[in-house]
């Protein structure tokens, strides 16, 4: 039987347990497939030699449970190669801390503190307008290179960049790039500007040169500022006009400028900005060359010359309590005028002088309003026309008003006073055109309570045209009415209405015909008359027409041609050019400027080559004509058509029977 070994005991060498021979049958194990582990380590999992199997002193167990012989592990070489490693890895460390080391204290320097310094030297007074010479400088001062620089100036109201010795970077011309800069290295821009403001101005220009020393993260900027006095203006710029209206929401503004330097001014325009819900009814700027609608070229203006526009218009007094009227005289820029180079032309203006104006609108107690034709403003009428007017008045205050009278004036020649219709029956001065309503023609006029309004209505028409007005200047009519009454404490009031000017359009005197005889009877045409199917016949067209009152601008005379029907030639006599265009077969006559009271005639031939459906028939041979124009005394757009015409030949008595076309 044997025995049992106690695991705490000492292994007994006397008990037959061969140690030597057990060892040496465990060296033919393949030990070098496990994992090795330091010495130390794997002695700390040594188990019992006698766990598993007795006699066993010289087998152990490594931390992964397998036995190991240690009487044969290679501690030397293991730890020689590890070593080595390490040796190798700590020379690597050194090294690359060495390198980053030298150079990092071979590239940094501390900043001095200076940076990059930044200077603005030039001009500090101008006229206005004129231009600046300004030089930036810039250095770096610091002991290292600063990178990404970039120069910025930033411009005031009323400067403006001309050019400069080396080309902005941006579009708005305020920044450069200027790049890297070495330790000590320096630069300069030379930048001219063009400034404007009121004198005593003082224009504060700010620059910035922003940067990054290499060895930094972080950005650093420098400032500087320039200021420059305008020392003075070269013109004056002012607008009169009333600073309050009432009832009547006419209002007319007289802009004057004034050229107070010792040289002619060029290059430059006055611009208005109407006020909100503003509507223009006449401008008289004199000989302004108008650019648009609210612009005038001032032209070569003289030393010390002056000038005046007026501006007259209404105000919506229901929309608007206030409204402002600006007048802006503009000078082109001297970039513009620098850089016209071939035909590529900068086009920009730039505000010179500007004055506003303010409206006021102050409500009446007892507003009184003309309308004519249901227009409460004024508006362009016609010769004949019948004005149609509506007085409307009511009570705002807050007490009874009492002894109204109402008086409407209607101040114009050009009046038919035998047509005048007045349902109240008014009192009627024919001498001064004016009517008079009071208690006696209307009783509620006795008193008028609070809230308590009402109407007169009334019509008059205007005379046909007739030769005896040719040579006038007032082709118009003026209405205005007053109110005059008694407030609670028996004070005399009297308010005004709005004035309405109708201003009238000149009558056209034209005609259009065709005709084969003059009026001598001598033939204009040509070829077979009555025309003949198959055949040619000429015919003379005559337009003339005449403006008795107004000069007409932009006149044009338009007709188009029907088939079978084609151009000859032309001739103009006064002024104008006329066209013909074969793919729309219309003509046109086209003059510039219908002078007043001038006659102009136009002509042309056309040939007729009728077809076998023209026979018996009267063929036409010119369309529709139409003539438009815009009359430059009432601002407004005239047209007049006359009809079609025909081989009748209508006022051709020598041709009269000949109409119809005939086959031989």
């Amino acid at each position: 039987m044997s025995k049992t070994l106690n695991p705490k005991s000492k292994p007994n060498l006397g008990d037959g347990v061969n140690i030597k021979k057990i060892s040496s049958e465990k060296r033919n194990r393949k030990s070098y497939a496990e994992p090795r582990m330091p010495v130390k380590r794997q002695l700390k999992g040594i188990k019992n030699p006698n766990h598993d199997k007795v006699g066993s002193t010289d087998d152990i167990y490594n931390i992964w449970g397998r036995r190991k012989n240690i009487s044969t592990f290679d501690k030397g070489k293991n730890k020689g190669m590890r070593s080595l490693w390490i040796i190798i890895f700590i020379l690597l460390a050194v090294a690359i801390v060495s390198y980053l080391g030298w150079n990092f204290f071979n590239n940094f320097k501390p900043l001095s503190g200076n940076g990059v310094v930044l200077e603005i030297s030039g001009e500090d007074s101008v006229i206005s307008g004129h231009k600046v010479g300004l030089t930036i400088k810039y250095e770096n001062k610091e002991q290292v290179k600063v990178k990404n620089v970039e120069l910025r100036i930033n411009y005031p109201e009323g400067v403006y960049y001309v050019s400069s010795s080396k080309e902005p970077d941006n579009l708005g011309a305020n920044l450069w790039k200027i790049g890297d800069l070495d330790p000590g290295e320096d630069g300069k821009i030379n930048l001219d500007i063009q400034v404007i403001g009121n004198t005593n101005d003082e224009l504060n220009i700010e620059s910035a040169i922003a940067y990054e020393p290499v060895n930094f993260s972080s950005n650093f900027e420098t400032k500087v500022s320039h200021t420059i006095k305008i020392e003075k203006t070269l013109m004056e710029l002012s607008i009169d006009s009333p600073s309050e209206i009432g009832n009547n929401n006419r209002v007319a503004y007289k802009i004057l400028y004034k050229n107070i330097s010792d040289n002619n001014l060029l290059n430059a325009r006055i611009r208005f900005e109407y006020p909100s819900g503003f509507s223009v009814s006449e401008v008289n700027a004199d000989s302004l060359e108008q650019i648009s609608e609210n612009t005038w070229n001032l032209g070569d203006l003289q030393k010390k010359s002056s000038g005046e526009i007026k501006v007259s218009g209404f105000l919506d007094l229901a929309n608007n309590t206030t409204s402002t009227f600006n007048a802006i005289i503009e000078i082109k820029s001297l970039y513009s005028i620098e850089h016209n180079l071939e035909n590529d032309l900068v086009l920009e203006w730039i505000p010179y002088i500007k004055v506003s104006k303010d409206t006021l609108s102050v409500p009446s107690d007892v507003p009184l309003q003309i309308s004519i034709n249901n227009n409460p403003i004024d508006a362009v009428v016609n010769w004949g026309d019948e004005l149609k007017y509506e007085l409307h008045y009511k009570n705002n205050s807050e007490d009874a008003i009492t002894n109204i009278v109402i008086n409407l004036k209607l101040d114009s020649k050009y009046l038919d006073k035998e047509t005048l219709q007045d349902n109240f029956n008014g009192d009627f001065n024919e001498d001064n055109l004016s009517i008079t309503w009071d208690k006696n023609s209307i009783p509620s006029l006795a008193k008028l309570a609070k809230n308590q309004e009402g109407k007169i209505n009334i019509s008059i028409k205007l005379h046909q045209f007739d030769d005896e007005y040719i040579g006038s200047t007032d082709y118009l009519v003026k209405s205005e009415a007053k109110l005059k009454y008694k407030n609670a404490s028996s004070e005399e009031k009297e308010v005004l209405s709005n004035t309405i000017i109708n201003k009238l359009n000149s009558p056209i005197e034209a005609s259009s015909k065709v005709r084969y005889y003059d009026e001598n009877g001598l033939a204009v045409g040509s070829g077979p008359l009555p025309p003949v199917v198959g055949e040619t016949t000429t015919y003379e067209v005559v337009w003339q027409i005449k403006s008795p009152t107004n000069d007409l601008n932009d006149v044009y005379v338009k007709t188009i041609l029907p088939p079978n029907v084609d151009w000859g030639e032309a001739n103009v006599y006064g002024k104008g050019n006329m066209v013909y265009n074969s793919e729309t077969r219309e003509v046109v006559w086209q003059i510039k400027t219908l002078e007043k009271s001038k006659d102009y005639t136009g002509k042309f031939n056309i040939l007729l080559t009728p077809e076998k459906n023209h026979k018996d028939k009267i063929v036409t041979l010119i369309n529709q004509t139409n003539i438009s124009g815009m009359d430059s005394f009432s601002g407004a757009k005239i047209s007049k058509d006359f009809p079609y015409l025909t081989s009748e030949l209508v006022g051709d008595k020598k041709a009269s029977g000949k109409e119809r076309v005939i086959d031989l």
